[in-house]
């Protein structure tokens, strides 16, 4: 099912702090900080800059890399490819204007040290995080501001006193952010009260992130699985080879040279088969235009990335499709995405009515968890949300942990009561229709 952030997947809103679960197995799903600060210098100068053209964009690329590569962030979603397709894609359509704020030290450096990548909906009057503007667009997860631990409170409390100019006529809307992200620290950092503005904070929808611990290698994960899980990950591939023999997975990575359209070219070649998928599962069509015209600028700029993170591979960014195929037939496709020590499944599509004793979806995401395992990864990511059925999502059976993440807004009193007062219509609006 296409991603959106127009609703979270299981439809529901909440307004509690979910505690953090973990299902089955030790695995840690919290990001491991790429550099570990151990004191930071006292009253560092800093120099801030607001990017608001595509040039400047562009040209931020290979100091973006650095950046991200020293924070905490989430390598995918806050990565530069990712965020310049979106906006290359949905600027224009909704109407927004760019406000990337950067934080360098005022020495002969020059370093950023921090990246606040928000845009402006003139029409909403919000700033958002680019991909997380709360209408139909392909969704972003772990959305975050990037600072460098080493001047992590310095760069945060510079980011609030921007933030909190901003905010005397404008909201603040933090889409799909993971606990204990920066942007929570920068909102704390915002004053109660200044003037005549009294700030709110409304926590709008929460989420789950599902993902598989790689590290102790596939088989202990599959024996870690429940009884029904395994069967139908694993050990039906007995089943499947024995009824329909030469059936085979290969994966193809989403190769090109910058500019050439290669990549994005090969990607597109596999459309057809996807769109077949999607019309059987959900009645209607893979992506839409939108969406493959993001995928495939994100999979052409991920091409000039790589190239700014040759020797930084914990940021580089690898496109893949993974097909099951049976007598020269696609029966089974899935869209992955590698950034560093993480697999994450994009998209996935599959023949229903190849054989009703087989899962074909779970098998074949058995056979990428396998791939994740050999190739020493450290975990296999399923995102947010949850299948066409939620209240038996399969993720939940196949994820060994899970990260919270949720959705708020941040606003001026005057504002925050009409806010509030929209938000719970809507709650009771979803109750009822349950």
């Amino acid at each position: 099912m296409p991603r959106t952030t127009s609703r979270t997947r299981s439809g529901k809103l909440s307004t509690s702090t979910k505690p953090e679960t973990r299902m089955s197995g030790t695995g840690d799903s919290t990001p491991v900080p790429r550099l570990k600060s151990t004191s930071e210098p006292a009253q560092q100068a800093l120099k801030l800059k607001v990017i608001t053209t595509e040039v400047d964009f562009d040209q931020l690329a290979a100091d973006w890399a650095n950046l991200l590569h020293r924070s905490s962030c989430d390598a995918l979603f806050n990565s530069w490819p990712w965020q310049r397709a979106w906006w290359q894609v949905w600027s224009q359509k909704l109407d927004l204007q760019l406000h990337l704020v950067a934080t360098y030290l005022d020495d002969d450096t020059e370093r950023l040290v921090g990246l606040l990548p928000i845009c402006f909906s003139p029409r909403d009057k919000v700033y958002a995080f680019l991909g997380a503007l709360p209408r139909a667009t392909f969704r972003s997860e772990l959305l975050d501001a990037l600072i460098d631990p080493d001047y992590e409170a310095t760069v945060a409390a510079r980011l609030s006193t921007h933030l909190g100019g901003l905010m005397a006529s404008a909201d603040f809307f933090a889409g799909d952010v993971p606990r204990h992200a920066s942007i929570g620290k920068i909102l704390k950092g915002l004053p109660v009260s200044s003037g005549a503005m009294v700030l709110g904070h409304l926590t709008m929808t929460e989420d789950t992130v599902y993902e598989v611990d790689c590290q102790g290698g596939f088989m202990a994960y599959v024996s870690g699985l429940g009884k029904n899980s395994r069967l139908k990950l694993f050990n039906r591939r007995s089943y499947l080879q024995q009824h329909y023999p030469g059936t085979s997975v290969h994966e193809r990575e989403l190769v090109g040279s910058e500019g050439d359209g290669a990549a994005s070219s090969e990607f597109l070649a596999f459309q057809p088969e996807f769109d077949r998928f999607h019309q059987l599962r959900w009645n209607k069509p893979f992506l839409g235009q939108d969406g493959l015209s993001f995928q495939s600028r994100f999979i052409d700029l991920c091409q000039r990335w790589n190239g700014f993170c040759a020797d930084i591979p914990a940021v580089g960014v690898k496109p893949v499709v993974s097909v099951m195929t049976h007598q020269e037939r696609t029966i089974s496709l899935l869209y992955d995405v590698v950034v560093g020590d993480t697999r994450y499944n994009m998209q996935m599509g599959f023949a229903e009515d190849f054989d009703k004793k087989l899962s074909l979806g779970t098998l074949h995401l058995g056979y990428a968890i396998e791939a994740a395992c050999e190739a020493g990864l450290r975990q296999y990511s399923f995102l947010a949300g949850s299948g066409r059925l939620a209240e038996a999502s399969y993720k939940t059976h196949l994820a060994t942990h899970t990260r919270p993440i949720s959705s708020s807004c941040t606003a001026a009193k005057h504002r925050f009561i009409r806010l509030a007062a929209r938000d719970l219509a809507r709650r009771i609006y979803q109750s009822i229709r349950r």
